[in-house]
């Protein structure tokens, strides 16, 4: 995930990059943090679902954000209540 790091190991596995053996390992090092970054701040990023909410066809749109429960769990709330009210 790391861009600029994957660059390097990949240049460096091919050669076009005169990396020692200490200087390679560390590229692949900061490859994988870089990765398993990006991977927790996207979870970060995406804790809160928004779901629009509207009590009748003429009162106002509002949207709800909760963190009480896990994101799937939360993605499959409003399709169980929309299939259990038809």
């Amino acid at each position: 995930m790391g861009i600029a790091w994957d660059k390097i190991v990949e240049d460096g596995a091919a050669r076009r990059l005169d990396l020692r053996t200490s200087e390679s390992a560390l590229a692949q090092k900061k490859a994988a943090e870089a990765g398993e970054t990006v991977q927790t701040r996207l979870k970060e990023a995406w804790c809160y679902l928004i779901v629009p909410h509207q009590s009748s066809l003429q009162s106002d749109v509002s949207f709800h954000a909760s963190r009480t429960y896990p994101l799937p769990r939360r993605c499959a709330q409003p399709r169980q209540q929309e299939a259990g009210g038809r």
